[in-house]
């Protein structure tokens, strides 16, 4: 009899187990509840500040993403300067970047000259590197790439500055992805230079790895914050955009670093030894 009670007792635990799954997935609201909890979760961040953004974190090893609002994060922005490194690749494997000095004169495109514009988002590098890859076959890599909405009918010089070419937060990762991972039809040599210009801060058990463009989309400061943390055995991806009303430049990039801290924070990815450094 005993024995028979804790057969009926297992069964009833499993039966009730098997109900309460059946219903995660027979009553789809509950499912989606935790999921877009987490949404909300990082959609406060960016309440609280007083601003307007979307973002996506990235975790390796467990293969997860972290969404803000998933609309939002579909929305297009202006590039900018994120721009710079797609240029930077477009120019190195075209051979308009060489890796030495060309003796034309001063306006010579190289290696070392590429790593300091990126360091310092130099834009008249860029400038000369889009005018001599010309429209046709940037139009061609923007096909390739599928960058963005692949617009720049804008003008050579200026279709990525708040102008015709426009991305959105979820193409920006995917195109950060690739590119971390090296999955971008370029060589390897010229990825890892790219790479080599994100801003290294070194912080206990990790490595982050962070590039900020701050530059005005109609008429309001917008901003990009891209970047991935290296922990010995995981590594975490980030894509943010951010949009306000005018503020002085380094007040605003200021405020896109805090934002993105605070919401790696509340995902566990930074801890108190992080604050400031982004």
């Amino acid at each position: 009899m005993k024995h028979s009670l804790q057969q009926l007792s297992t069964f009833n635990i499993r039966l009730l187990t098997l109900l309460f799954l059946t219903s995660l997935v027979t009553h789809p609201s509950i499912a989606q509840k935790a999921y877009h909890e987490q949404h909300l979760k990082l959609d406060s961040i960016y309440k609280i500040f007083g601003v307007k953004g979307s973002c996506i974190v990235f975790n390796q090893v467990k293969n997860k993403y972290y969404y803000s609002d998933t609309n939002k994060v579909k929305l297009l922005h202006t590039p900018n300067n994120t721009f710079d490194f797609y240029a930077g690749l477009i120019g190195l494997e075209s051979g308009v970047i060489k890796n030495y000095e060309n003796p034309n004169g001063d306006d010579s495109l190289t290696n070392d000259k590429l790593i300091k514009a990126l360091k310092t988002q130099y834009q008249p590098f860029f400038i000369t590197t889009t005018r001599r890859i010309k429209h046709d076959r940037l139009q061609n890599w923007m096909s390739l790439l599928n960058y963005g909405n692949r617009d720049i009918s804008g003008g050579i010089e200026t279709f990525w500055k708040d102008n015709t070419l426009k991305i959105s937060t979820k193409q920006q990762f995917d195109l950060l992805k690739k590119l971390y991972y090296y999955n971008l039809p370029f060589s390897f040599e010229n990825i890892r230079l790219v790479k080599s210009t994100f801003h290294l801060t070194k912080l206990v058990n990790k490595n982050v790895y962070t590039y900020k463009v701050t530059g005005s989309q109609n008429g309001k400061q917008h901003a990009w914050f891209i970047g991935y943390v290296e922990f010995l055995n995981n590594t975490y991806m980030f894509v943010q955009s951010l949009e306000s009303n005018q503020l002085a430049f380094t007040t605003f990039e200021a405020l896109n670093g805090e934002v993105m801290y605070q919401i790696l924070h509340s995902l566990g990815v930074l801890g108190e030894e992080a604050c400031g450094h982004l």
